[in-house]
């Protein structure tokens, strides 16, 4: 993954947790940009070898609830400018059902596809691994790699036009 497309959604991530933690809108960017540099800060610091992911998380979780706990001590009210960008932020049931089974049908037709494909398509456009580096890890040529991605997304396709129209 492209690391400033992974900070980017690092940060959205983490503005997100603060906006659902209490910080106002106003203030969120300035939490999550302190809770990512802290997360990078502790990449330094420390080997984590498990799940790197989760632990910039707490991180994000902890300085969201630090701010609102300072700024209650300041007296401060922590209100939106305006109520409706909390609605705003957060999916409709209707969004999150429709994401459900977007979920469902792309899962359903990666399982349609042979592994070698599936697990291509995976790494390249889920996990977002440049073809590159899954042509190193292959011992193949990027060629090679670009090649098979095309004819995967190929046949993911001719699954999704028999799903669409069964024979």
């Amino acid at each position: 993954m492209d690391k400033s497309a992974g900070l980017s959604s690092c940060f959205e991530l983490f503005r997100r947790i603060a906006r659902r933690l209490g910080v106002p809108a106003r203030h969120a960017e300035d939490v999550a940009q302190d809770a990512l540099l802290r997360g990078l800060e502790a990449d330094q610091r420390i080997a984590l070898s498990e799940n790197p992911a989760a632990y910039r998380i707490v991180i994000a979780a902890n300085r969201a609830r630090d701010h609102v706990r300072r700024a209650r001590r300041r007296g401060e009210v922590l209100t939106s400018f305006d109520q409706s960008e909390i609605g705003a932020e957060l999916p409709t049931p209707e969004e999150l059902l429709r994401g459900r089974q977007r979920h469902a049908r792309r899962r359903c037709l990666l399982e349609r596809v042979d592994p070698k494909s599936r697990h291509l398509l995976i790494r390249h456009d889920l996990e977002e691994i440049p073809l590159a580096q899954i042509a190193a890890e292959l011992g193949l040529t990027t060629e090679a790699v670009k090649t098979q991605q095309r004819r995967a997304l190929e046949r993911l396709e001719e699954e999704k036009r028999r799903w669409i129209r069964p024979a």
